[in-house]
């Protein structure tokens, strides 16, 4: 994976350590043995300040402004697979994003953060970006980013973007008691390198009146999609809703897809 490849360039860490130091996070108390590497409070204060700076620097449209907290040979994962190496090249990319997404705001929400050294924190969070005109929907993303300490000013050294297509799947109203005809639905992997997608659960109220096709075990390629399809059998009248969960091995989860019907 390159951004695990990335991560033991800079930091001498690979990824999987990461993820073992967040699924530990928190489940036993410190010792008198251990130092922290940092306090969580310390880094969770300083997760959300990045964040605040970032946020006001691009609902303000000024693309140096969020390019300078990127480092100066950062790596971008974008959303739709493209990978853009230096802050010179960030700052382009953001520039050109603001002459088409005139407006729109974003906010950022960490989900979670830890520490891997006392002035490196891998943070994972999701980004919700409204467009100016409301009738377009707002766009939803998940985010790793690697904060690393320069001068006593976070930076980001590394950041992936990826996000499930389409985020909400629609079944024909169906009479109760009715199959619908399966509706089929492509995850495609945004990012730059094969994910493997893990995990997957459906789960809410309605969970037994939708049934999932396939499972998506293999790879999927840079740029490639695997095919889910759904179908949806009503047990009683009204709105009926279910929501899939799932993971990947770029650790950007869980994933969400909620699944919407109509029962008549």
């Amino acid at each position: 994976m390159i951004f695990e490849a990335i991560m033991k360039r800079l930091f001498g860490v690979t990824f999987s350590f990461v993820a073992t130091l967040m699924a530990q996070q928190g489940t036993a108390p410190a010792t008198s043995s251990q130092t922290p590497l940092l306090p969580q409070t310390e880094v969770d204060s300083a997760v959300q300040q990045f964040e605040a700076a970032f946020a006001a620097g691009y609902n303000g449209g000024d693309a140096k402004r969020v390019a300078d907290l990127y480092t100066d040979n950062a790596t971008l994962l974008t959303e739709s697979g493209i990978t853009i190496i230096g802050r010179e090249r960030i700052e382009k990319a953001l520039a050109a994003g603001f002459a088409q997404r005139k407006d729109a705001k974003l906010e950022n929400t960490p989900q979670n953060s830890v520490a891997v050294s006392r002035d490196v924190i891998v943070t994972q969070g999701l980004s919700r970006l409204t467009p100016a005109d409301n009738a377009q929907q707002p766009s939803e993303f998940l985010y790793t980013r690697v904060l690393t300490r320069q001068e006593d000013k976070w930076r980001i050294a590394v950041a992936q973007y990826a996000r499930p297509n389409p985020w909400v799947v629609t079944l024909p109203t169906t009479p109760v008691g009715h199959t619908s005809p399966p509706k089929k639905v492509s995850l495609t992997n945004t990012g730059a390198t094969a994910l493997r997608i893990r995990n997957m659960t459906l789960s809410g109220r309605a969970v037994a009146d939708f049934t999932k096709v396939g499972t998506c075990t293999r790879p999927v390629p840079q740029g490639g999609s695997c095919v889910l399809a759904f179908t949806f059998r009503p047990t009683s009248p009204g709105p009926r809703k279910a929501t899939l969960w799932f993971n990947d091995d770029a650790g950007t989860g869980p994933h969400e897809l909620r699944l919407v019907g109509t029962g008549k």
